[in-house]
C-alpha cells in the first residue's frame, strides 16, 4: 500500500481511516498519524471520526518552522 505518493487524495483518506479505525478497536487513548502524506491529507476525517485525541506531524512542524526568525540579512553601507 505504500507510498502514497503516487495515490489519489480519496485513497489516502481511505487508508487512514482504515488505520485508525484498526487501532481505535484495541481502545487506544490517544492517535499519532506520524505519516506526512496522511497526516496532510486525512486529518480532518481522522479527527471527525477519533473518540480520541490525534496528533498529526506536519501542523507542529509548520508551526515550528514559521516560529524561528529568519536570519538578519547583512546590509552594506554604500
Amino acid at each position: 500500500r505504500v507510498p502514497y505518493g503516487t495515490r489519489s487524495k480519496e485513497v489516502v483518506i481511505q487508508f487512514g481511516k482504515e488505520l485508525a479505525n484498526f487501532l481505535l478497536k484495541r481502545n487506544v487513548k490517544a492517535l499519532v498519524v506520524a505519516c506526512n502524506t496522511i497526516s496532510a491529507v486525512a486529518l480532518s476525517e481522522i479527527e471527525k471520526l477519533s473518540p480520541v485525541p490525534v496528533i498529526g506531524v506536519v501542523k507542529p512542524a509548520v508551526k515550528k518552522a514559521a516560529v524561528k526568525k529568519a536570519p538578519a540579512k547583512k546590509t552594506t553601507k554604500k
